[in-house]
């Protein structure tokens, strides 16, 4: 697959003060309010894992309550503990806890069953990734200007699994352990798969002289689904619709012809092929928590322009990308508890997504290995807090000011380390930009990992900025230094790269 992946992030801090309002607030409350209060919003869990999270009920009169847990299916299961509830994976799917409090308050948690090797992009539609192939033809023999090797890539029919079209590789490259196509499966029957009715003849080498023969086939999708590339046949047969599944429409969305990647120029056959990879859609307004993925197929015309191949097989998926984990931040919010800093040294850890290997550069594994072994990447985004500057007003009788001078913007230097490990690129305007191998494959996660369009001004690089804050008589106040992070990470936890993000983001913690 042309692992071309374009990542939009909008850079602000839920938490951001401007100069024009940074004034004295309280001290942030953590569950005080909450009646019942589960230390995440959304927690996953493969099929026989267990978490245990913390949860605290409280009467209205401030005293500890009881609580009940129950779960909306038998995707999960939950059980009470002595600090709070155990959550078990039974099936991948989802499933919401709800805990009710003897006052009769709730809670809920969001629980997402899932297997490490594969991705449900809807309602049971799961995708994962191969990169093995069988050799269908090549033009060998044909004196053709460009050498070319098709394959069709190995599946589980068995087991519901199915691609979705057959790659191309010029120069007679094998493509096994060098490409990855998706492959897509029914999880649950909901005929959200379905064998093309038909093909149609696009090519065969009839009269080129190679030494093998072949031919390259349009599915004809039923109605409301779509196919997702060509397939290539060993001989001039029409194949068998059994080979491919089509999809679901409203998961996919109309593409448009990328890159060249062969004709058959010079071959001397009677026929004309002109071959393609997939492109994202020009002008499709993207929803926030969405991204296109490539399946790694490709497209094909008799005709030798793009525009003339055929709408019902230019298409590519359309995934709605999970958070995995995101805690309620009421819990971790930092505050002062006495006459003393808040003092921490460790990230705080707010939500992450899961995400196609393909969105993420790393540079020290093999296709092989992420195939195998992390064919899902994390995005986690983390704050770190620092002491900018206390003031104990506790003897004043007056009001007190702080004048705190700090840099914002971002490090040319980290940026660039971050961009070349994991191809992120920071901007002027605070966003960024997951480019995978270099391409444009929009994604939109600026929400899901709770951020917000930034309304202050952003940097491109450091710059430094004072802001100015009062502290009323007879308290004790903090300012804390927000530098927010994101943390990319593979499937079995280990940090890719982390990029730090000194934005104009400061906390302010007033006692009592």
């Amino acid at each position: 697959m042309k692992k071309l992946i374009n990542v939009m992030f909008l850079f602000c801090s839920l938490f951001i003060l401007t100069q024009c309002d940074l004034n004295p607030s309280t001290e942030v409350s953590s569950s005080d309010n909450k009646s019942v209060f589960i230390e995440k919003k959304t927690v996953s869990v493969k099929p026989g894992e267990t978490k245990s999270l913390f949860v605290t009920a409280i009467k209205p009169d401030g005293s500890a309550d009881t609580y009940t847990a129950a779960a909306d299916n038998d995707k999960a299961k939950v059980t009470i503990t002595s600090t709070g509830i155990s959550v078990e994976g039974t099936s991948v799917g989802k499933a919401i806890i709800s805990i009710t409090s003897g006052s009769g308050a709730t809670s809920v948690l969001n629980v997402h069953v899932y297997e490490p090797l594969t991705m449900d992009i809807g309602n049971g539609l799961l995708i994962q990734f191969t990169y093995k192939f069988d050799n269908k033809w090549d033009d060998g023999g044909s004196g053709g200007d460009y050498n070319t090797v098709w394959w069709h890539p190995q599946y589980d029919a068995a087991n519901g699994w199915y691609p979705v079209g057959s790659y191309i590789r010029g120069n007679y490259i094998n493509a096994n352990k060098t490409h990855a196509v998706v492959l897509v499966k029914d999880l649950y029957g909901k005929d959200l798969l379905a064998k093309p009715t038909d093909y149609e003849l696009i090519y065969n080498d009839s009269g080129s002289g190679a030494d093998k023969d072949g031919s390259v086939w349009l599915p004809i999708a039923p109605d409301g689904y779509v196919a997702m590339g060509v397939i290539v046949q060993s001989g001039h047969e029409k194949p068998s619709t059994d080979v491919i599944r089509c999809v679901k429409k409203e998961y996919t969305v109309p593409a448009k012809a990328g890159d060249w990647i062969y004709d058959d120029s010079g071959t001397g056959a009677s026929m004309n092929l002109t071959v393609w990879d997939l492109a994202e859609p020009d002008n499709y307004s993207l929803s926030e928590g969405y991204m296109f993925l490539d399946p790694g197929t490709v497209i094909a015309s008799s005709s030798g322009d793009s525009e003339t191949i055929s709408s019902t097989i230019k298409n590519v998926f359309l995934i709605s990308i999970p958070v995995t984990e995101e805690v309620d931040t009421a819990g971790i919010e930092p505050k002062l508890t006495g006459y003393k800093p808040y003092s921490s040294t460790y990230p705080k850890f707010f939500s992450s997504v899961r995400v196609p290997f393909t969105l993420i550069t790393d540079s020290n594994r093999t296709l092989e290995w992420k195939v195998d072994n992390s064919p899902f990447y994390y995005i986690q985004r983390e704050e770190v807090y620092s002491d900018a500057q206390t003031l104990d007003n506790r003897q004043g009788t007056a009001d007190a000011s702080i004048n705190y001078s700090t840099e914002v913007g971002f490090s040319k230097t980290e940026t660039d380390t971050f961009s070349q490990e994991i191809g992120m690129e920071v901007t002027a305007e605070g966003g960024a930009s997951f480019l995978g191998s270099g391409g444009k494959w929009s994604v939109k996660l600026s929400a899901k990992l709770g951020w917000q369009q930034q309304t202050a001004t952003t940097y491109s690089f450091v710059e430094t900025k004072t802001y100015n804050f009062t502290v009323p008589a007879q308290k004790y106040a903090q300012l804390l230094h927000v530098t927010s992070q994101f943390r990319a990470l593979d499937s079995l936890g280990n940090t890719v790269t982390i990029l730090p993000m000194k934005s104009n983001s400061l906390k302010y913690l007033q006692y009592p």
